[in-house]
């Protein structure tokens, strides 16, 4: 069998992924093992009695293994979110409510926290936990003279245990809530200090189209941030009759280099079939909108009809997509990034729904351009009144075979939920959920890690109960998470952890780009800062699939820093987890 290699994102939300492109005159290999299996495990693993619809993954205390941040149904409840420390791969402890409690600890009844993503940014080494509040209803003043309900910044000890940062510190504790869906991280100015760009939905879902102003916040690498929308030439002041650019609904945001200048840019979905943002970090501190340039904003059809001539068209505005996720990854071994769309599409609405898609990236020679690759993917689109699509995907290699596979989760809808599309000749993808065991019905809340740190990566997912719309689920437990374990094969695998020099590079090396030598094939990988809706965080760490090679035989990094310092390190050897600090040698773990 021949393998074309391709990138595998190792790990996403809320807050990675990893790029990687092979030589397209790959040889001959050897028939692979046949596909792993998965065992969905709940109970045995401490998971019972916990009503979750949103995860999270971050190694919080240090010892090398990724723990669980969950949150449970409504965007706006209360005593919502909670942490699961893994147990070294065994299983997760009792869940810790201390990180979503209120800053004023005279209110027990704890704070709204929609969704958690963490990054090191303080750069000393540990993660520190960003909780947003998807809230916009008016909210009171704790016994601080601070809003008891808003976005909150907490650093870690280095243990797991995390303190409130101080108000002066960060511009969003002086301000209520809002409707927060997503973080993505990101260096944006390479001066060593991570920033936050910041999503926000409708400030009053239902009744107008206003929404919040998305906004981008400076890091100052002590924990501490200030807003930097309009230097960075982010805001959107306009209206949606006719403006090219105004506040958007945001069910998500993403960070990674679309373009290869070494640049991190910015990705935003968009809900409410408006057009998606897309903006290029220019270099000099400011960033241009670009999506309409790209095709990325949605597709070519905009004349906004409905089926049968039910009602008046659309506006071109309200055409598109209801797009949830934007997940990047190089599926066709071109050495650019391509981005799977995640969109729910109603079949009332016809043309003025957008499908999920791949979008290839169609390279520097055209301007970057994204061209709908709707014939890559085996499925169906929705038939007239039914409603169809994702609201998470995630690129995976599934097996460690060096091919970038596909996972998409969705609920709220008949027939669709998790779903593994295997990559296959010409880069076509099937449906191979039954054959790898992860066909669940009614699915959200979609991470991923390798969890048990044996070099297969692992799926956490919530099987949805919606009876009202889905009768299969009436039985089910409510909303029950669980994980997907993967049993793994024979074929060989890498993980590597990166460190920056927490100076002049971020301590996460969010932006690093790391070229990986395998045979006459070199792969490359990015480390990006997150992507998808509320934050599906996923750890930082690079794996790489390498099929039968026993190793890869040289790495060379491209550090996240003004000067764009490199580092080549020779051969090393497979199925092991490496830390490589920067300027240093790799450390293999015990």
């Amino acid at each position: 069998m021949h393998i074309r290699s391709i990138l595998p994102l190792a790990a996403i939300g809320a807050c990675f992924v990893a790029l990687q492109t092979f030589a397209q005159d790959t040889p001959p290999e050897p028939e692979q093992p046949a596909p792993p299996t998965f065992t969905k495990l709940c109970k045995e693993i401490g998971l019972a009695d916990l009503v979750v619809t949103r995860t999270a993954w971050a190694d919080v205390n240090g010892d090398g293994y990724p723990d669980l941040i969950v949150h449970g149904h409504g965007q706006s409840v209360r005593n919502n979110g909670w942490l699961l420390i893994n147990d070294k791969g065994k299983g997760f402890l009792a869940p810790d409510a201390a990180p979503f409690r209120n800053r004023d600890e005279k209110i027990e009844a704890g704070r709204v926290s929609g969704f958690a993503s963490t990054a090191d940014v303080d750069n000393d080494g540990d993660q520190d936990l960003f909780s947003g509040a998807h809230y916009h209803n008016k909210q009171p003043k704790g016994a601080d003279g601070t809003f008891m309900d808003r976005n909150e910044l907490m650093l870690n000890d280095g243990k797991g245990k995390f303190s409130f940062t101080k108000a002066e510190q960060n511009p969003w504790l002086t301000e209520a809530a809002k409707t927060t869906s997503s973080i993505a991280w990101l260096d944006y100015d390479l001066d060593g200090k991570l920033d936050g760009f910041v999503a926000n939905w409708y400030s009053n879902y239902g009744a107008s189209l206003d929404c919040f102003q998305s906004e981008l916040y400076q890091g100052d690498g002590k924990g501490g941030f200030a807003l930097a929308t309009a230097k960075a030439k982010l805001e959107t002041p306009g209206q949606p009759e006719g403006d090219t650019l105004w506040s958007r609904p945001a069910y998500g945001c993403g960070s990674f280099d679309y373009d290869a200048d070494g640049f991190m840019d910015i990705f935003v979905p968009i809900y409410g079939r408006q057009w998606n943002l897309v903006w290029r970090n220019k270099g000099d501190g400011t960033f241009e909108y670009v999506a309409d340039k790209l095709g990325l904003d949605g597709d070519e059809l905009r004349d906004g009809q409905y089926p049968g001539g039910r009602q008046r068209p659309e506006r071109p505005f309200r055409a598109n997509g209801n797009t949830f996720d934007m997940a990047p990854g190089d599926f066709d071994n071109d050495g650019d990034m391509d981005v799977f769309l995640a969109e729910i599409a109603h079949g009332w609405a016809g043309k003025s729904s957008d499908l999920s898609c791949i979008c290839e990236n169609l390279g520097a020679k055209e301007g970057f351009k994204f061209k709908r690759r709707l014939d890559l993917v085996d499925r169906a689109p929705p038939a007239l009144d039914d409603n169809w699509g994702d609201t998470y995907g995630v690129w995976i290699d599934i097996d460690n075979d060096g091919l970038l596979d596909l996972l998409t989760s969705a609920t709220s809808y008949p027939g669709v939920g998790l779903k593994l599309w295997k990559q296959g000749a010409e880069n076509k993808f099937t449906d191979a959920s039954a054959e790898y065991g992860l066909d669940m019905l009614s699915s959200h809340g979609l991470s991923i890690a390798d969890y048990d740190r044996d070099g297969f990566v692992d799926i956490a997912v919530v099987q949805y109960k919606w009876p009202d719309r889905i009768p299969e689920t009436k039985d089910l437990p409510h909303h029950q998470l669980s994980i997907f374990k993967n049993a793994g094969n024979d074929n060989n695998w890498l993980a590597l952890d990166l460190v920056g020099d927490g100076k002049a590079t971020n301590r996460d090396a969010v932006g690093a780009i790391v070229y990986v030598t395998v045979g006459k094939t070199t792969r490359m990988f990015q480390v990006t800062g997150g992507s998808g809706q509320f934050a599906p965080h996923s750890p930082r760490t690079i794996h790489i699939g390498l099929g039968t090679a026993k190793q890869a035989d040289a790495v060379r990094i491209v550090w996240p820093n003004a000067k764009h310092t490199e580092q080549k390190i020779g051969a090393i050897k497979a199925n092991s987890y490496y830390t490589i600090q920067q300027g240093k040698a790799p450390k293999a773990a015990k």
